[in-house]
């Protein structure tokens, strides 16, 4: 299988999907956003997109991140969707995932601390307290 990666940060590793993809010898591609890299102009030999996250959002300018692109991203994760490829989308990459089938995101009212700090979610119970089918997922 052909995997490929679009990597936006380089604190926003792929961690457990690259050594799932490598233990198993998948083919692994990457484009690093952070490095300018150019997308893939077609998704053709691609099987498999992972896009990872970022500081960056789904909206973003080139003011703050110049190297980065949404509106290509999104393209090409529409190019993904028409040709039926596999696409698992982490944080930033799940919003540019939902962008690009038509839906919808808003922006959190907490600042984005992560990977520095933990992220508390205001209506969720304390772990301690929430079913165990939780930890499950």
């Amino acid at each position: 299988m052909n995997i490929h990666f679009i990597l936006h940060e380089t604190f926003e590793v792929p961690g457990a999907y690259l050594k799932w993809a490598q233990d198993r010898g998948h083919n692994i591609t990457s484009t690093k956003v952070y490095e300018e890299e150019v997308l893939p102009e077609t998704v053709e030999g691609i099987d498999f997109l992972i896009v990872m996250g970022g500081p960056q959002s789904p909206d973003e300018d080139h003011q703050t991140f110049p190297y980065y692109d949404p509106n290509a991203e999104i393209a090409f994760m529409q190019k993904a969707i028409a040709a039926d490829i596999y696409i698992v989308g982490v944080c930033l990459g799940a919003q540019l995932l939902s962008v690009a089938y038509g839906g919808k995101y808003e922006h959190s009212p907490l600042p984005n601390t992560a990977p520095y700090d933990h992220i508390l979610y205001r209506h969720s119970p304390p772990p301690e307290k929430t079913s165990p089918a939780v930890h499950l997922l």
